[in-house]
């Protein structure tokens, strides 16, 4: 693998994906734009990558073997569609698709074309999720707790817009739903959910809680929303422990991060390096198209989007439980 196309010049394409991509070593990168970018709109050099205006001309003539989608959620599918169809591997900003009949069309085309499908949901990357994986297999879980909330976009950004698959629960579901992977192998028994705040104007929910009760007695509850001040946190408890770690979903590449443990009402700190968590998602996927085995990407992907399926419908009903 040696050519990547991004499709969409977002605010992540442009401060993380690019970046990411084009310091892989052997990695050229082209990218795509529907509209006019002048090269002050470019602070990550191409070179020597093409610059494409507009996605048919890109998928027709790029030579790259793997795409990356980066558009408004709506977008996602018809352009998966077509990149697959073109014969490339894929990769799709998270949420990856609306609707669980969606992904598993697409999967299935990705199966018949022996072509990757993987979504962009890349927290769990960081070094900081290795060091708590080992605290997992060594202590038990009662309780967990997510909480992530950002100022509010623009008004005229698509999160404010259900027709382009707006919403929080579309937009930050997917951090909920990696968490749950996180903590356990298996899917809650039952999720309550309720949104917790809307937009004035076109009603789509800006914030959600939710509540995940499991088969073994552990809950794992959430805040999340773009509708207050900044608060990114994950807090983990169980007998004799409790671990905090702030920043928990994907922070910068140049910040250094730790996780703040309690075991026995005494407190340390593991210090842990800043770390690239797009570099090290990219370099996974990377590695297992060459060995011709990406069914870990699969089988995330459809845990993701039935734990948000579930969320959604009980958010959106009654609360819950689905």
């Amino acid at each position: 693998m040696t050519h990547a196309l991004v499709l969409g010049y977002s605010s992540i394409a442009r401060r993380r994906v690019v970046p990411s991509l084009a310091g892989l070593d052997g990695i050229t990168v082209d990218l795509a734009s529907r509209r006019p970018l002048a090269p002050s709109d470019l602070d990550t050099v191409l070179a020597p990558g093409r610059l494409w205006l507009g996605f048919d001309a890109a998928l027709e003539s790029s030579e790259a073997e793997l795409v990356y989608i980066s558009t408004a959620n709506h977008d996602h599918a018809p352009l998966a569609r077509r990149a697959l169809e073109s014969g490339r591997h894929v990769i799709v900003d998270k949420p990856a698709f609306l609707s669980l009949g969606e992904l598993g069309d697409l999967l299935d085309l990705a199966a018949k074309r022996g072509l990757c499908l993987a979504e962009s949901t890349v927290f769990s990357y960081h070094r900081r999720y290795d060091a708590l994986a080992q605290l997992l297999t060594e202590r038990p879980v009662g309780r967990a707790h997510a909480t992530f909330i950002i100022p509010p976009p623009e008004e005229t950004s698509y999160r404010y817009d259900p027709a382009q698959g707006g919403g929080s629960l579309y937009d930050q579901g997917p951090y909920a739903a990696g968490v749950c992977r996180v903590l356990k192998t298996e899917a809650p028994n039952r999720i309550w959910a309720s949104r917790t705040s809307s937009h004035p104007l076109s009603g789509v929910d800006t914030g959600f809680g939710m509540l995940c009760a499991f088969a073994d007695g552990t809950s794992y509850s959430g805040q999340f929303g773009f509708d207050g001040e900044y608060v990114n946190q994950l807090w983990i408890n169980g007998p004799g422990w409790t671990a905090l770690l702030d920043r928990a979903y994907s922070p910068p590449p140049t910040l250094a991060c730790a996780i703040d443990l309690r075991e026995a009402n005494r407190p340390r700190t593991l210090a842990l390096a800043p770390d690239d968590t797009f570099a090290r998602f990219f370099t996974s996927v990377l590695g297992a198209i060459a060995a011709g085995d990406w069914s870990h990407f699969t089988t995330a992907m459809k845990a993701d989007a039935r734990f948000l399926d579930r969320l959604r419908r009980a958010a959106l009903g009654n609360g819950g439980p689905t």
